[in-house]
C-alpha cells in the first residue's frame, strides 16, 4: 500500500499483487517479473494494443538487460541467505569433517 500511496504502484496493480496468494516476502519477486515484462514490452512493442517499441536497440540490449535482471533476481535470494546466517554447504561439510577427526 506504500507503493500505491507514493504512486509507484496503481490500485489495478496492488489489487493483482494481492490477488496472487503470495506471501508478502515474494512481492519483490513479482514486482522484479513485472519490470521484466515492462522492458520487453518496451523492446519488442505491444501488438495487442498495437504500441511501437519504446526502446531502441537490438538483441544486444535484450540481452544485457535480461542478464541485468536475472543477477538483480540472484542478488535478492542472496539477502535472505545472509540475514539467516547460511554458510555454504561446502564450509559447512569441512568443519564436520574436522571436528569429526579431532574427536575420533
Amino acid at each position: 500500500k506504500a507503493l500505491q500511496e507514493s504512486k509507484q504502484l496503481t490500485k489495478q496493480e496492488v489489487k493483482a499483487l494481492l490477488q496472487t496468494g503470495l506471501p508478502p516476502s515474494q512481492y519483490p519477486f513479482v514486482l522484479l517479473e513485472w519490470c521484466g515484462i515492462y522492458v520487453m514490452k518496451g523492446l519488442h512493442g505491444d501488438t495487442r494494443k498495437k504500441q511501437t517499441k519504446l526502446f531502441v536497440g537490438g538483441p544486444g540490449l535484450e540481452q544485457n538487460l535480461l542478464q541485468q535482471l536475472t543477477q538483480l533476481r540472484a542478488s535478492m535470494f542472496d539477502i535472505d541467505d545472509y540475514r539467516a546466517g547460511r554458510m555454504p554447504l561446502a564450509y559447512v561439510q569441512l568443519v564436520q569433517i574436522l571436528v569429526d577427526s579431532l574427536i575420533i
